[in-house]
């Protein structure tokens, strides 16, 4: 998925490295499963309002 946001496209190399990021079309899954209690590290990133 590509981003319009430029925070969160730079968000998102910083979550390549550190955690799992699954792309599932019309959302992205972000998980940290090694740091569970990251604020940012279990979000979902939706292309439109649910």
């Amino acid at each position: 998925m590509v981003f319009k946001s430029l925070g969160l496209r730079t968000d998102m190399i910083f979550h390549r490295f550190s955690a799992q990021v699954d792309d599932r079309g019309d959302y992205v899954v972000i998980r940290t499963p090694s740091r569970p209690d990251y604020l940012w590290g279990n979000c979902l990133i939706m292309r439109a309002a649910p």
